[in-house]
């Protein structure tokens, strides 16, 4: 029992975004539960849930348990759901109205339910995926909401990127793709393995290389060169470069630089939280 349910249950009917962080999932529990009795009077549109378990994870931590978080009695009201390390009814649900998805740190998402949560929101206009380890799909018909603007892919390796393009069709809108070490996860740039995971990777950008507008790359020094050689040199559209948490170094410089003069339609590179190891190297690019 929330301290602070009797003070809101009197206010049920005006609340329209409800957020729970919880490192239980008994509390997962009572707000399903809380929900469900509110179900005639309640007008929720916006609801964001994330379970962290026995503590805050690592970034590349994703639990093996993950609670369930039962959204279909109310689904077909919602505008926005995020989702973090929790598995839905998702077959239960439709989503009539949802413009905006986010589902981050889910191990348990198979593809046909990936496809329904697609086949029955005709509204989406935004989804995002991070660190979603996707199944293999056995049907090969493709899905996609009429109305998907933008698809934002972070943090997700070769194989579950590829699957998920088993179940997304083609379209029009834009895709903000996201690489970082977690990509490439127990791999070594010195392994086959490693070598693997990045032809799995550029294999399966190459089927939607025209939408990716957006690159950004967060990956230690050894890895970060092989990535954007394999991954931005396919990517014709390119508009904005991105590289967090990276370390400069001067034949790292030189490379990015031939990259972006290959990339016609480049209009920004950002950079956040780099170490710069030649200054005056990153100077020289930088006034170029």
């Amino acid at each position: 029992m929330w301290e602070g349910e009797s003070a809101l249950r009197g206010h049920a009917e005006n609340v329209r975004s409800l957020s729970l962080n919880t490192q239980t999932s008994e509390r997962i529990h009572w707000a399903v539960d809380w929900l469900f009795k509110l179900q005639v009077s309640c007008c929720l549109e916006e609801l964001s849930v994330a379970y962290v378990g026995q503590g805050w994870p690592s970034p590349t931590a994703i639990d093996h348990y993950q609670p369930t978080f039962k959204l279909g009695p109310f689904s077909n009201q919602l505008h926005a759901v995020s989702l973090k390390k929790l598995y839905a009814d998702w077959t239960e649900c439709t989503f009539d109205r949802l413009c905006v998805l986010k589902l981050s740190d889910i191990n348990t998402l198979d593809a046909d339910s990936f496809a329904h949560i697609l086949a029955t929101s005709p509204m989406l206009q935004v989804l995002e995926l991070t660190r979603v380890r996707l199944s293999s799909r056995l049907e090969s018909e493709l899905v996609i909401p009429p109305n998907l603007k933008s698809l934002r892919l972070c943090c997700i390796s070769g194989y579950p990127l590829g699957y998920i393009l088993q179940v997304l069709a083609p379209g029009t809108y834009n895709i903000k793709l996201y690489v970082d070490k977690v990509s490439f996860l127990d791999s070594n740039v010195r392994r086959p393995k490693f070598r693997d995971r990045i032809s799995k990777m550029t294999h399966a950008i190459r089927q939607i290389t025209h939408n990716i507008t957006v690159l950004g790359v967060g990956c230690d020094v050894d890895i970060l060169g092989p990535v954007l050689i394999a991954v931005a040199v396919t990517l014709p559209n390119l508009t904005n470069l991105r590289l967090e948490d990276v370390e400069l170094f001067r034949s790292g410089l030189a490379g990015i630089e031939d990259m972006i003069k290959k990339l016609p339609h480049i209009k920004t590179v950002q950079v956040t939280l780099a170490r710069v190891a030649d200054i005056g190297s990153f100077k020289d690019v930088i006034q170029r």
